[in-house]
């Protein structure tokens, strides 16, 4: 695979992209990714009986590079769905423009 435009200690799992959407938060490599997920989400699995802070058990954190995790189950959804950029930063499709126009009126 051609390595164009990478770094000598980039992976191919955590892209470069335009300065203004690049990380925020700094990469972990025992944050487990999916080729299937935004290139920006990341999970903390917990080991053994961790906290939550809120009185019960962890069992995996969710992490954002660009700090802006998933609130609920819809958003996870699409930041799983997402495979090339953020969900967040993709202009928004012509059938949702034309419904958004449509219910304005």
């Amino acid at each position: 695979m051609p390595r164009l435009g990478l770094g000598a200690g980039a992976l191919w799992y955590n892209p470069r992209n335009i300065q203004r959407y690049g990380p925020i938060i700094p990469d972990n490599p025992n944050w487990h990714r999916s080729k299937g997920w935004c290139p920006y989400y990341r999970e903390r699995w917990a080991i053994g009986q961790e906290s939550d802070g809120q009185g019960g058990r962890l069992l995996y954190q969710i992490i954002c590079l660009q700090n802006t995790p998933p609130e609920t189950e819809p958003e996870q959804a699409e930041c799983m769905k997402s495979r090339s950029t953020c969900w967040r930063n993709q202009p928004p499709r012509k059938s949702a423009r034309k419904e958004t126009a449509a219910a304005a009126k």
